[in-house]
């Protein structure tokens, strides 16, 4: 398996799949983004504003950061290798198992890295007092909140006592924290705002249902803001994803109705997991890891579901896990019946 595949990979055979691999709302496109796209189709005969200036403005209300504080992106991934390519740390320490373009993003940049990892003898909790104490061996430290594919949550104030103990650069991908509902305990914009250590990426693509558009944003102090920016391609955020970002962030009824339904669907596939007896970990966003007694059977189950052409992510290519484990992610209550029929009979 490529050690950096992504799961949503629904191009390699010509079938019509029913994704899990994928972790987007299935809430699809609100009617106040397809207004947007269709309303400016014709404008894509224009550059895109290269400052993104009507986006910045209402990003930085909507999330009540500054818009100097700001940069938009091509989907959380450019910002990713944007940062490291920039800062060209050292010596990195990644918080795993995570998301697989921290590390490619990082190497890429010439950076050293090693990993400390979230055990799932403890159910993946965020082991604080071991990273400050390996901290100070590093330049910077890269956390996912939650992070992906664990579900781990990361308070806000355990990530401040990391902040305020240690001089490493804290990055921080917040990509899934929209679809949290008390996120005012974890979230950290406002603190990246003030701070010339710590950097926050979030993806609009996922929660909005845009992915194919590519869209995110990043927030730190005015001077590594400009210092991104000056290092950025200038044109990297589309015309039509910058409309499309505009309006989604805006539409107050679509976040209610996606807290909504995850928080039911959330509900119903743990339920049914646990009548198959499946061991799996708490859920905080929109996808469950799931983990098998070994990894033949992980195997059965996959291969099972792709004959009946459901996709489902082995997580054998994050760092820490193996194919024991899969994510599936949490979709529309159809989608999730399906997928917990079919797991019923790929398990007899």
């Amino acid at each position: 398996m490529d050690k950096f595949a992504h799961g949503g990979d629904i191009y390699s055979e010509t079938k019509n799949w029913l994704d899990f691999s994928a972790n987007i709302n299935p809430l699809g496109l609100s009617d106040t983004v397809k207004r947007a796209i269709t309303e400016n189709i014709n404008n894509i005969v224009n550059y895109p504003d290269p400052k993104n200036r009507e986006l910045i403005e209402v990003l930085a209300r909507n999330y009540e950061v500054p818009k100097e504080n700001i940069i938009a992106g091509n989907g959380a991934s450019e910002l990713i290798y944007l940062f490291f390519s920039v800062m060209r740390f050292k010596k990195v320490l990644i918080v795993a198992p995570s998301f697989s373009d921290y590390e490619r993003a990082a190497t890429a940049a010439g950076s050293e890295i090693e990993f400390i990892y979230l055990k799932s003898s403890d159910n993946f909790s965020f082991p604080l007092e071991k990273i400050k104490k390996r901290a100070e061996d590093f330049d910077a430290i890269v956390l996912g909140n939650p992070n992906n594919p664990t579900g781990t949550l990361i308070k806000a104030e355990d990530i401040l006592n990391l902040h305020q103990n240690t001089d490493a650069f804290i990055f921080i991908d917040e990509s899934f924290m929209d679809f949290i509902e008390n996120k005012k305990n974890y979230e950290l914009l406002n603190l990246a705002a003030r701070s010339n250590r710590m950097f926050v990426v979030r993806s609009l693509t996922k929660f909005y249902a845009i992915p194919g558009l590519r869209l995110g944003f990043g927030v730190s102090e005015e001077g590594l803001i400009q210092k991104l920016s000056a290092a950025k391609d200038v044109w990297s955020v589309n015309l039509l994803a910058a409309k499309a970002g505009t309006a989604a962030v805006e539409d107050e009824n679509y976040k209610i109705n996606t807290l909504l339904w995850l928080k039911s669907e959330q509900e119903f596939l743990t339920k049914n997991l646990n009548s198959l007896n499946i061991k799996h970990y708490k859920p905080a966003a929109n996808f469950i890891l799931c983990e098998f007694e070994n990894e033949n059977i992980s195997r059965k189950i996959r291969e099972g579901l792709k004959a009946k052409d459901i996709l489902v992510r082995n997580c054998e290519n994050f760092s820490g896990l193996n194919s024991k484990f899969i994510r599936i992610a949490i979709k529309s209550r159809e989608d999730n019946e399906k997928l917990i029929k079919n797991l019923k009979e790929v398990m007899l």
